[in-house]
């Protein structure tokens, strides 16, 4: 699938304004790699995966493996996607959540003996932030990220 990756990657055409991934993420680290920061991570998974995933599983039958994952995963873009926008509005609020939720869901459905972790419990207080302090830009800088470090 990574080989399917690479080569959507570079066949794609970003803004100027996206940040770039390296070509070769996901291959085994070498003495000179970095992990990726946020924003690459962001842009990885936010647009290359979607991409790739979309392409290779968007037409496969609706209830098969795949295609749940594919939903699944979706589930957890549009979560971040709704985060993520500049301006806040209630019904984008409660998308958010429902995004959240169905991606909490699923996952649990999909991988059964799996737990959520404390970095995706956090993720369900996402919208009460929103509402309580506005966008996400505004309030998710170093401390946020470092609080994310430390969670990692």
């Amino acid at each position: 699938m990574m080989a399917c990756v690479w080569a959507d990657m570079k066949s794609t055409i970003l803004p100027r304004w996206v940040t770039r991934v390296p070509r070769t993420v996901g291959a085994a680290p070498t003495s000179t790699s970095t992990g990726l920061g946020a924003d690459e991570w962001r842009t990885f998974c936010t647009v290359h995966l979607v991409v790739t995933l979309c392409h290779a599983w968007g037409t496969t039958d609706k209830d098969s493996r795949e295609s749940r994952i594919l939903s699944n995963y979706l589930d957890l873009v549009t979560a971040a996607k709704l985060s993520l926008m500049c301006i806040t509005m209630p019904d984008r609020i409660v998308k958010c959540c429902e995004s959240f939720l169905s991606y909490l869901h699923g996952m649990l459905e999909l991988f059964p003996g799996t737990t959520i972790q404390s970095n995706q419990h956090t993720c369900m207080h996402i919208p009460d932030i929103l509402e309580h302090m506005g966008p996400g830009p505004g309030w998710s800088a170093w401390a946020s990220e470092r609080s994310i470090g430390e969670l990692q």
